[in-house]
């Protein structure tokens, strides 16, 4: 039993996935909400181009980011699951900071620039509480490619073009943000409906986000099975216990 109770806990011990804590930018936002609520560039109809940049001064250190989340507003929000059809991400480090961003959405594009997730895509929302007065992280973009960022070497610009839009929760449900001016986050907007839209207004509202370094993942198929055979040697074990008694 020793043997069998033993080997059972070290495969469990060995095969959790680690779950990744995230950069919540801005960092002043990591547990009070926004002062405004804003549904671009996700739920929007026809599309529309859109750059947001985040100041490196938010940022601990280098961190491959694999995973980027949002979170409901608190002005407007539900729970919600709608699929963007076609929609690229960008990731890049750049010279230029908050409130300073070009009207040329080409401009501002680093020399790193790195799409890091292309095609359909489907985002939701439990609409649960977080911590303070904001909700859960759970509007999850899992990149398609991660991207090595160092902050030393500037800020973080993410660059969306939502080709397609979405037919559905258009003007039902808003994502948390911020419209501070001299504050981490500003962005460059495009015209709804206009994808592939070469310029933009410059403006100071950005979404709150968090970059982790990776999903939160599900158990791993090479856990689930040592699990199960753990939990069988266990069964085994009893079995032939109860037999022999």
């Amino acid at each position: 039993m020793k043997l069998t109770t033993g080997l059972f806990t070290l495969l469990l011990a060995t095969h959790v996935p680690a779950l990744m804590a995230g950069t919540i930018v801005p960092n002043a936002n990591a547990t009070t909400a926004g002062n405004t609520d804003n549904r671009f560039p996700f739920l929007v109809t026809g599309g529309i181009v859109y750059e947001q940049v985040f100041a490196a001064s938010q940022f601990s250190g280098p961190l491959t980011i694999g995973e980027i989340d949002f979170r409901n507003g608190i002005l407007v929000n539900q729970a919600f699951s709608v699929t963007v059809a076609n929609i690229q991400i960008s990731l890049s480090t750049v010279s230029v900071g908050p409130d300073g961003l070009s009207t040329n959405f080409a401009s501002n594009l680093g020399a790193d620039n790195t799409v890091v997730y292309n095609g359909s895509l489907t985002i939701s929302s439990a609409n649960g509480a977080g911590p303070g007065n904001t909700k859960e992280f759970d509007i999850a973009i899992h990149l398609q490619t991660p991207f090595a960022y160092n902050p030393a070497a500037g800020n973080l610009l993410l660059f969306i073009d939502n080709i397609s839009g979405v037919s559905s929760n258009v003007g039902t449900d808003y994502f948390d943000a911020v419209n501070t001016v001299g504050d981490s986050v500003s962005r460059l907007i495009g015209v709804e409906g206009s994808p592939h839209a070469t310029s933009g207004l410059a403006d100071s509202l950005g979404l709150i986000a968090q970059f982790g370094a990776a999903p939160t993942a599900a158990p791993e198929p090479g856990y689930l099975v040592l699990t199960g055979l753990g939990v069988a040697l266990i069964g085994s074990w009893r079995r032939k216990t109860s037999f022999r008694n």
